[in-house]
């Protein structure tokens, strides 16, 4: 399994780089056609660290084998959330934007 681990400011400008950072990864590896599932999911658990959470940074990690991607979120007061596969974008895409705080694992 092959692991990225980028950390940004907790900035909402930055919230441009992330997307960047995460449709990179995605076309170095296997998940092109998921590219920007992904880069929406993220940055949505990205703003809402930015949001909701008094935070200065925010790690973003990357893992992923050829068949699997896993992407976490994490802010400096220890809060992580798991992006979901793009595959179960029904189970996690509402009106409002997308809802990962029911999302546990991918």
């Amino acid at each position: 399994m092959s692991e990225l681990i980028r950390t940004f400011p907790a900035q909402r400008a930055v919230l441009r780089e992330i997307r960047a950072f995460i449709r990179e990864q995605a076309r170095e590896t296997s998940f092109v056609d998921e590219a920007e599932a992904l880069a929406l999911a993220v940055t949505e658990a990205c703003s809402n660290a930015i949001v909701h959470t008094n935070c200065t940074k925010i790690g973003v990690t990357w893992r992923a084998t050829p068949d699997r991607v896993e992407v976490e979120v994490e802010d400096d007061k220890g809060k992580v959330k798991k992006v979901p596969h793009p595959d179960s974008v029904a189970a996690w895409a509402s009106g409002n934007g997308v809802n990962l705080a029911a999302a546990e694992a991918l």
